[in-house]
């Protein structure tokens, strides 16, 4: 299991997460927050996502009874919100994962039926703009839950950009842009789902392209557009899928003024380097943690294994005695890693390697840009962790982004 690392701001994003979280015998539904009212971090919030939302409020979890659906008549628009935000926060207990999906599935319809109520309201533009926010979220969750349902997510988003209230109301334009760009992502998403072809993405990816062009804080939305293609890109094992896609994307924001343009431009930049890595030479440098720079002549004529990490990071741990033990299997025969680790308190990342008594090298992220070296993470769009590159003695790239099973095998090949 990896765990994202934020390489943009908030690249939590929108990833798309698991509906069900089994535990033994019982289920728990902590259902997302909800959305924050536009001006605060808006452009991350209106976009708000299950999987980049905070856990639900410790409310002790009980049995759902089905009276915490029940809309009250005459309630105002604060009642209406409060409600919604306790049903969005409340856990309950499930005896079966059908009981589970039923009841989130009553959850999304019961606030959207609140947001719906409120906007029929004569509201003012604060109400209004948040009940916009908590209907997109609503039919983003539907979605998200049921794909079929897409075209009327598709309807919303196209009535609201044209909503005359939104247009002029302060923060409107940023919750329409948010929702579009969820929507977006919905796009790209449902381009896999449903069997599409590259040039499918095309479309998901202009708007957005001009969104971002537009408003700069939505580049921390980058990831949820890449990621369908990514995997589009990895299971036809096509890297220009990649490239074709958010090329001309890279090339407009590096000629921007504004430097997160320009950093998100190397980001995507380095997701593409990475995706093509395969076959071709792999530069590495940084910092050890001696504090000398790194010589990779020392690994001339050996394979070896790069592994980006971080000791935040608990799948990195748990994956060491693994790696360790492959690398006394091997190290003799000429295998050798070389550890890049990405932690920014240098002395977790010191006690660490010293504690365990690392025997291979390691170069720290912040080290080598403390000395004005390059960063690696950023160069190969490093944006999951752990990941593992495997190198050649020729010195080309044999696998990227390993696993450990996986490399096994390839280690077994290489010295059979």
């Amino acid at each position: 299991m990896k765990q994202r690392m934020t390489f943009w701001t908030g690249i939590a994003g929108i990833l798309v997460s698991a509906l069900i979280a089994v535990s033994q015998s019982s289920l728990t539904a902590a259902p997302p927050k909800l959305p924050a009212l536009p001006g605060r971090d808006a452009a991350a919030q209106a976009a708000q996502s299950p999987a980049a939302a905070a856990p639900g409020a410790k409310a002790p979890a009980k049995k759902s009874d089905g009276s915490e659906f029940v809309i009250p008549e005459n309630a105002s628009p604060d009642e209406l919100f409060e409600m919604a935000n306790k049903l969005l926060n409340t856990e309950q207990t499930f005896d079966t994962e059908e009981e589970y999906n039923a009841w989130v599935q009553k959850m999304i319809q019961t606030v959207y039926s609140i947001s719906n109520k409120i906007l029929k309201m004569n509201v003012d533009d604060e109400t209004y703009i948040k009940a916009i926010a908590l209907k997109g979220q609503m039919l983003y969750y539907h979605v998200w839950a049921k794909p079929e349902s897409f075209p009327k997510y598709e309807e919303f988003v196209r009535t609201i950009q044209k909503d005359p209230l939104l247009l002029k109301a302060e923060g409107g334009q940023k919750v329409i842009d948010g929702q579009v760009v969820s929507y977006l992502h919905e796009g790209c998403i449902n381009v896999v789902q449903s069997g599409g072809k590259p040039e499918d993405f095309q479309k998901y990816i202009d708007e957005f392209h001009e969104i971002v062009l537009r408003d700069p804080e939505f580049v921390t939305m980058i990831p949820s557009i890449v990621y369908p293609v990514q995997q589009m890109a990895t299971e036809k094992k096509d890297p220009a899928i990649l490239k074709n896609a958010f090329l001309k994307f890279a090339a407009d924001m590096k000629k921007s003024d504004d430097q997160t343009l320009n950093d998100a431009a190397n980001g995507l930049m380095g997701l593409m380097r990475f995706a093509e890595l395969e076959g071709k030479p792999m530069k590495v440098v940084g910092t050890t943690i001696k504090g000398e720079k790194f010589n990779q002549e020392v690994l001339k004529d050996k394979v070896f294994l790069v592994n980006f990490w971080a000791t935040w990071v608990t799948p990195c741990i748990a994956q060491y005695p693994e790696l360790l033990a492959l690398y006394i299997q091997y190290h003799d025969k000429g295998f050798e890693i070389v550890g890049y680790n990405m932690d920014t308190e240098l002395d977790k990342y010191k006690d660490y390697v010293a504690q365990k008594n690392v025997p291979w090298p390691n170069l720290s992220e912040k080290m080598s840009l403390d000395n004005k070296q390059p960063s690696m993470s950023e160069f190969y769009g490093i944006t999951t962790m752990p990941t593992l590159i495997l190198v050649g003695k020729d010195g080309n790239v044999i696998k990227n982004d390993v696993d450990i099973e996986t490399l096994k095998k390839l280690l077994a090949e290489q010295f059979k």
